[in-house]
């Protein structure tokens, strides 16, 4: 029986260390969770220097960058891989079966070709690295971790269950948000209509009035594009990210600090690791390596930044909880939840009730702000029109007046 070598926490705090022999590591893990051991690295006994599971290492990218899935696709192509390993179907059939079945022509295409090659012989987490657009970083831990541990149906299950979480956030961002977005962009055609309508009714200036009018509208709507190419069509950009990673991290940091939409986008951002972190560490992975890879899948570089800073702190054996606190990112409220957690030895199941916590103080927030920018909006807009119909007939009282003089 293979023998695993671990470091882990006792309920005390006080780092142990130890040998426990299992069938397999999620095996492993389980008996020592049940043993009260907060295990922060598990690896077999055999590898003298444990390789840390990160998205750095493995095969580059085969050009295929530009592929991209949803999270509502994601999340149906690891349900359906779960329910076909889950019943006994080799890897490769499985692959083969979503393949005809996957939501999405990219998610067929690279299927048809993973099933492929991984009848060959190939290992299926070194070819998902070639996709980077559909597998991301924490998809490629997962599926690693559950090919060492024997659990892949079990992996598959905890990457449908956080696509499902990550599309329904998505989900209630856009439901909220679409009133206020079309407000906006309303007010952009409709603020710079009158002086247009006025120029054509007095028949005065007219081709004036009408690049007047382009300009209004176009630099609005120019400044909207490169936001959304910023924050989020960076995405597609893949071979250039990494140059913009400075930029990102000011963007995020600003996104942090401003009023109101501070407070949800921190609240998504620290649902998102929580979420990541919890299917993460729950597959074994250790603390440390799950810190890494949560971090890049919260969505905000300067909290993932801040989160790299610590991982020696855990490194050394010091607390979760601590060690998150250091970073000044986290609310109060999460940080004495998870010291519960941590302290009554049940942290996994204490760290996904404050992922939900922040689910929906996030959805609460968001669901305020818009209420109140929707008004703010529509008074804006009201008062813009009002002053250019004022002014029309000030105008048009004053021409009256010079007429009749």
């Amino acid at each position: 029986m293979p023998t695993f070598v671990y470091k882990a926490r006792n309920k005390q705090g006080e780092r142990v260390e130890g040998k426990h022999e299992a069938s397999d590591k999620r095996t492993a893990l389980l008996a020592l969770r049940e043993s009260e051991l907060f295990v922060t690295q598990l690896d077999p006994l055999s590898s003298a220097k444990p390789k840390k599971t990160t998205a750095q290492s493995g095969p580059e990218s085969n050009g295929k960058w530009w592929w991209r899935a949803n999270a509502k696709n994601m999340s149906l192509y690891f349900r359906q891989l779960q329910a076909l390993l889950k019943s006994g179907t080799s890897l490769a059939q499985a692959l083969n079966a979503v393949a005809e079945s996957a939501p999405s022509k990219p998610l067929r295409d690279a299927s048809l070709e993973m099933a492929r090659r991984t009848a060959k012989g190939d290992v299926w987490s070194e070819q998902m690295r070639e996709y980077p657009g559909l597998f991301s970083p924490l998809a490629l831990a997962m599926i690693r971790s559950g090919e060492a541990g024997g659990f892949l149906d079990v992996a598959c299950g905890k990457l449908a269950d956080y696509a499902e979480k990550d599309h329904h956030i998505k989900q209630v961002i856009t439901r909220e948000t679409w009133y206020p977005k079309a407000v906006i962009f309303a007010a952009i055609f409709i603020l710079n209509a009158p002086p247009l309508a006025i120029a054509i009714l007095k028949n005065q200036n007219v081709r004036q009035a009408e690049l007047g009018y382009l300009v209004g509208v176009g630099i609005p709507l120019l400044v909207i594009f490169a936001i959304w190419l910023v924050t989020s069509g960076q995405k597609f950009i893949m071979p250039l990210a990494r140059h913009l990673k400075p930029l990102t991290r000011v963007i995020d940091q600003l996104k942090l600090i401003t009023p109101v939409a501070g407070k949800t986008v921190r609240s998504l951002a620290v649902a998102k690791f929580c979420r990541a972190f919890s299917s993460l560490n729950a597959a074994g992975l250790g603390v440390a390596t799950s810190f890494e890879l949560a971090g890049d899948a919260c969505g905000n570089m300067a909290i993932a930044s801040r989160i790299r800073e610590i991982i020696p702190r855990v490194e050394q054996g010091k607390g979760i909880t601590d060690s998150l606190a250091a970073t000044h990112q986290f609310p109060k409220v999460v940080l004495q939840m998870m010291r519960t957690g941590e302290e009554s030895g049940n942290f996994d199941e204490q760290i996904n009730s404050v992922a939900e916590f922040m689910e929906q103080e996030a959805e609460s927030s968001i669901h305020k702000s818009v209420v109140v920018l929707g008004i703010l909006l529509y008074l804006a807009v009201a008062g813009m029109v009002g002053y250019y119909v004022i002014n029309f007939y000030i105008g048009y009282a004053n021409n009256l007046m010079d007429m009749m003089q």
